[in-house]
């Protein structure tokens, strides 16, 4: 065999010689095809047997599954709560410029304060982009987003609960068609 061949067969690009058919003469003067079977060779897999060690009952604990475990949100929770409790009464009110900012506005979210931001100085795909990250930030800490204004968006921890109507005013509102 060459070299070539060689690779071509480690690389599985050779021809295959399981479906090979020889043709013969017939007596009739027809061909007749003459099945070649080709030898196979069978591999007989080994099996090896693993011991695992076994440990004495009195080794083992049982630990119940229902003990005062926390889940990680209910410990989020209230560790968001005991933040939001000594910043309940206060509002930020921010007026990002860029999008560089939005870390300094996740950071009073993270610290649990409700925080108004007003994107007036802000190019519209650059408030959008704000508003995903703040949406991810408040989704985090179980806490709600809300928009209140044209461009003011209200972000809260998961202590405050906004409460009222939508006071955007709607087409007919504008118009006056009531």
């Amino acid at each position: 065999m060459s070299i070539f061949s060689k690779a071509a067969d480690f690389f599985g690009l050779s021809e295959d010689n399981y479906d090979e058919y020889e043709v013969a003469p017939g007596v009739d003067g027809y061909e007749t095809v003459v099945d070649e079977e080709i030898p196979v060779k069978q591999s007989h897999p080994v099996q090896e047997s693993i011991s695992v060690p076994e440990t004495p009952k009195a080794d083992k604990k049982v630990v119940s599954l229902r003990q005062n475990m926390k889940t990680p949100t209910a410990a989020k929770r209230q560790h968001n709560a005991s933040l939001a409790k000594s910043n309940a009464s206060k509002i930020t009110i921010l007026e990002p410029r860029n999008y560089q900012e939005v870390k300094k506005i996740a950071q009073h979210v993270l610290n649990g304060e409700a925080v108004l931001v007003n994107f007036q100085s802000v190019e519209e795909d650059q408030a959008r982009r704000i508003v995903d990250f703040l949406t991810g930030t408040v989704y985090a800490q179980d806490g709600d987003i809300k928009r209140v204004g044209d461009e003011i968006f209200l972000c809260t921890p998961c202590d405050v609960e906004i409460d009222g109507q939508d006071s955007l005013p709607t087409e007919t509102d504008l118009y006056d068609l009531n």
